[in-house]
């Protein structure tokens, strides 16, 4: 009798609580050698609860931030116009260097007209506050 074994790679993302993780763990209970499970969380508490490695992405720099804004609004990585560069720190600072936070505001400033008082309105309806994770606390 022929046993083959499989190995897998499952990717859960963004889980929340851990009792979602309490139940999900119970599909993976035979345990195959040289399978893994990375799980993605925004609290620490459920990583902790999780168990095994757990990495903290850090934030990125302000630089890398401002590329990755650029990059997606204009092509390029400093393609910022001299009129824009005020109001993009601004936004940049709301978007705490979380890169799903600066790709989603940049898709947004991408579908307004390239002008400051547009883009302060994007800004002042960007809101602050959001208390689970020290890396999206400033981003709603």
């Amino acid at each position: 009798m022929l046993l083959f074994m499989t190995r897998y790679l499952c990717v859960i993302d963004d889980l929340w609580k851990e009792s979602a993780w309490d139940t999900i763990k119970l599909a993976f209970q035979d345990g195959h050698t040289g399978s893994r499970i990375i799980i993605t969380t925004r609290s620490k508490i459920v990583a902790e609860h999780v168990g095994g490695g757990v990495y903290e992405l850090k934030p990125l720099s302000d630089n890398d931030s401002r590329k990755l804004l650029s990059k997606r609004i204009f092509d390029t990585d400093d393609g910022c116009p001299p009129s824009l560069v005020g109001v993009t720190g601004k936004i940049l600072k709301k978007c705490g260097g979380v890169p799903l936070a600066t790709v989603t505001t940049a898709s947004l400033l991408a579908s307004k007209p390239m002008c400051s008082v547009e883009w302060e309105k994007l800004n002042k309806s960007i809101g602050f506050g959001h208390g689970n994770s020290i890396h999206v606390d400033n981003m709603r």
